[in-house]
């Protein structure tokens, strides 16, 4: 079994390589990165078929002839770029699911007893989704508060008492922070208003 030599295993260079995988670059790639570039490519094939970081890790060094801590970064950075297509998302399982359904149920010599069980399969589905999407951020308390410091003393207010402040004082105390130019007189004659 014949290793790579130890300084290409503390001196690998991914940036050359995420910069040519995510921007294309023009530049030429060495040989030493056109390499990596291929075990880069094959470990993507290991992890598709072994999604188990140490089995593929053992995989990649028997195919690519690696030590373990060279494969070990390889597979990482691999799943590090690559990740989201490693894994599948409920949203991307749902959309998959839908469209084999359609297809199987709009597919013309599907027999009428498969096309019964795809509609039935597919009505209680739709039964079971929520009548709309609920945004999230909708469901959030998002509060703001302003720090007053006055002669060491610090206190908050709420957005909600500020808003009840006329629209004057607001734009004081606003035109004040903008300029740096308030201090503690100034801010209790705000305050006063």
């Amino acid at each position: 079994m014949r290793y790579l030599p130890m300084e290409s295993v503390t001196n690998i260079d991914f940036e050359i390589l995420q910069d040519y995988i995510n921007n294309g670059s023009s530049k030429a790639l060495d040989p030493d990165h056109k390499r990596m570039l291929d075990i880069c490519v094959a470990c993507y094939g290991l992890l598709r078929d072994f999604p188990q970081k140490n089995v593929c890790i053992r995989k990649l060094m028997a195919l690519k002839n690696l030590p373990e801590t060279t494969a070990r970064r390889y597979v990482d950075f691999t799943r590090k770029t690559w990740g989201d297509y490693l894994s599948f998302s409920r949203e991307f399982l749902e959309t998959y699911f839908i469209e084999k359904l359609m297809h199987e149920i709009s597919r013309p010599g599907a027999s009428e007893a498969v096309r019964s069980k795809n509609l039935a399969t597919l009505e209680k589905y739709i039964e079971s989704r929520p009548d709309k999407q609920v945004d999230p951020h909708l469901t959030e308390s998002n509060q703001i508060y302003i720090q007053v410091n006055l002669n060491n003393k610090t206190f908050t207010l709420p957005e909600k008492t500020l808003a009840l402040l006329p629209v004057e004082v607001r734009q004081q105390i606003l035109n004040a922070m903008n300029n740096g130019t308030i201090d503690d007189d100034g801010a209790v004659a705000l305050l006063e208003n």
